[in-house]
């Protein structure tokens, strides 16, 4: 047990939540076909509200359960006294010791105003508004019907192309459940996928090429040609009852290299080290639960396990470093000098923040959790969860995160700080500069009622789902060029 018993209500309940998602029934969902062997994939469609009246949503689900979860962070303990830590399985450590946060240079916090969201009608397709409460510009990108959702697919690699010429959303909960491609100027559907994924989110951009969508289906990595709608096989793995990328958030490489898969079967998991140019893939047995990203730079196979990330060579045959950091729903992108590192919003007692990072190069057995924007910089930990996206090369180190409205708020009470606005952090300046760019506006209804930021490759927009208070989703776009 810790001396700190708030680090151990969080981690109890942490535990109790895991419980409670792998066990739950999540009930019918809108019509798809996602695979159905996928383990440590049990988070879908439900509202877990935690302890003590802070509720939020627990967020990196797989959908097959077509759900946006994420996890509320309590600020204080009332009377009682803290439940018995959970065991963990720990990492592979010759020399113990436990990871300590690295010292950053403090940005100077300069906007902790509380920002009250102003009321607002939705725009139609095409039509801009300025935030209020931020001075930037939004515009309104797709136009569902009532009842219907077009939004961001929850990976965060997945919104849009090299370009930025097209945008692959998902559209649902009306007469068609599709992945549909939309011209970026315009906001003309222009297509949809011709092949079903093996889970929703498990369609990528292909990094260099504006043309080519990366997804698995089956027992093939293949890639779809956004203009043609042609369908090329990568690699097929006939050893695999099927293969999907887990439920990390990472997508191919940035250099465009490499992928990590993994090998579903009646027998033990595989991890899957994929070159995307075809040909044989590396593999290492693994456990259930278990997933791998590909680094940003392609140099590097990143397993996260229980209890944090081991760090391969991309033959897999080599373990170079580990992390101890349970992360929330982590992706891969770079610093400001685009050295390799893995981003996270932090809900552990050790690292509440809405970003953390954690370099995959160099650190040894145990790597430095850096905390970006939270206590330790000193912001506040946002009151619910954020789900986090990285640009890419072409705009080192920018970080993007949604974090959605707490139960408060919703119940009518008080705006606080970070309470559903997107931020983004720029980590190519010293210090990093933090910016509150927009509310939502999403009251998170239904099992796509989440924000599903994702920031585009050179760093200008930020793509974001709303319902606006209403029985319909739409994606709208920040223009990070405009406001303050």
């Amino acid at each position: 047990m810790s001396d700190d018993p708030i680090e151990n209500l969080l981690r109890s309940t942490a535990s109790e939540t895991r419980t409670a998602i792998r066990d739950a029934d999540f009930g019918n969902v809108p019509p798809f076909k996602p695979n159905n062997n996928r383990a440590g994939a049990a988070a879908a469609g439900i509202v877990l509200l935690l302890i003590v009246g802070l509720g939020g949503w627990l967020l990196g689900s797989r959908p097959g359960d077509e759900s946006n979860l994420e996890v509320a962070v309590p600020t204080e303990i009332e009377d009682g006294e803290p439940t018995e830590e959970p065991s963990l399985d720990p990492l592979p450590d010759e020399e113990g010791g436990e990871v300590e946060t690295a010292t950053p240079e403090i940005p100077p916090v300069t906007d902790l105003q509380v920002r009250e969201q102003q009321e607002l009608e939705a725009p139609a397709i095409g039509e801009s508004f300025v935030d209020p409460a931020f001075g930037t510009t939004i515009v309104a990108a797709t136009d569902a019907a009532s009842g219907e959702q077009i939004v961001p697919v929850q990976s965060p690699a997945a919104v849009w192309n090299a370009d930025e010429s097209l945008l692959l959303l998902y559209q649902t909960g009306g007469d068609v459940s599709r992945h549909i491609f939309v011209d970026a100027s315009t906001f003309e559907i222009v297509g949809e996928l011709p092949v079903v994924p093996s889970d929703i989110e498990d369609v990528f951009w292909h990094p260099t090429d504006p043309d080519l969508v990366v997804t698995t289906t089956g027992v093939d990595l293949v890639t779809v040609s956004a203009s043609t709608g042609n369908v090329t096989t990568i690699a097929s793995h006939p050893q695999c009852d099927s293969i999907d990328p887990g439920v990390a958030t990472a997508g191919p490489s940035w250099d465009g290299s490499l992928i990590a898969l993994r090998c579903l079967s009646e027998g033990p998991l595989e991890l899957l080290s994929q070159p995307l140019a075809g040909g044989p893939a590396a593999s290492l047995p693994i456990e259930d639960g278990e997933q791998g990203m590909a680094s940003p730079d392609g140099q590097s196979i990143i397993l996260e396990v229980d209890g944090g990330f081991e760090i391969y060579d991309t033959d897999l045959s080599e373990r170079r470093s580990q992390i101890r950091w349970e992360a929330s729903a982590p992706t891969v992108g770079v610093d400001g000098d685009g050295n390799p590192v893995i981003v996270s919003a932090g809900f552990q007692a050790d690292f509440p923040a809405v970003f953390a990072i954690a370099p995959i190069d160099g650190v040894g057995d145990e790597g430095a959790v850096e905390v970006i924007v939270g206590p330790d910089t000193g912001f506040p930990a946002p009151r619910s969860g954020t789900r986090t996206s990285a640009s890419s090369w072409n705009a080192l180190g920018v970080f993007a995160a949604a974090s959605p409205l707490p139960v408060e708020v919703l119940e009518g009470g008080p705006f606080e700080t970070f309470d559903g606005e997107v931020v983004v952090a720029d980590l190519s300046t010293s210090p990093p500069t933090v910016r509150r760019v927009a509310h939502t506006r999403n009251t998170g209804q239904g099992p796509f009622g989440g924000a599903f930021v994702s920031i585009s490759p050179s760093g200008r927009f930020v793509a974001f789902a709303s319902d606006f208070g209403d029985d319909s989703s739409n994606t709208y776009i920040i223009d990070l060029e405009s406001g303050e």
